[in-house]
């Protein structure tokens, strides 16, 4: 019984572990894959459009969770939207763990919006849409 249960042991370890180096080969984050990402900012759930004046942007922190600040600085990458277009596509990123970090201006309102959301997928291909809640400052 000992053995048996040393065995099952033995290959639940194996196993998890196998998947985990399977996962941070695959999934590191960054540009160079075959996802697309569509940001959606909203501000109490409506939509928040580019303007020629401010452009909506979207920041990434590559394997975080947590907000690393408001400073541009802090991120890995940026990517801008297009004048009237209420969605910021960047093509070619990875599978991985990410902090996304968006602002925009919100007409409505006249006031610059912002704010961020965690983000994790496993998925290699295809299109995700991605709601980045934003709020003024």
């Amino acid at each position: 019984m000992k053995l048996f249960l040393a065995i099952a042991v033995l290959f639940t370890v194996s196993f998890v572990s196998c998947k985990d180096e399977a996962y941070e080969e695959v999934c590191v984050c960054g540009k160079g894959g075959n996802l697309t990402f569509i940001f959606k900012p909203q501000h109490h759930g409506d939509p928040i459009a580019s303007t020629s004046t401010y452009r909506d942007t979207i920041y990434m922190k590559y394997g975080a969770q947590e907000f690393p600040g408001a400073d541009p600085s802090n991120y890995d990458a940026y990517f801008v939207g297009v004048p009237g277009e209420d969605v910021v596509k960047v093509e070619n990123m990875r599978c991985g763990i990410y902090y996304f970090y968006g602002a925009g201006y919100d007409a409505s309102i006249s006031e610059v919006v912002r704010g961020g959301i965690p983000f994790i997928t496993e998925s290699t291909s295809g299109t995700i849409e991605i709601p980045v809640p934003v709020t003024e400052d």
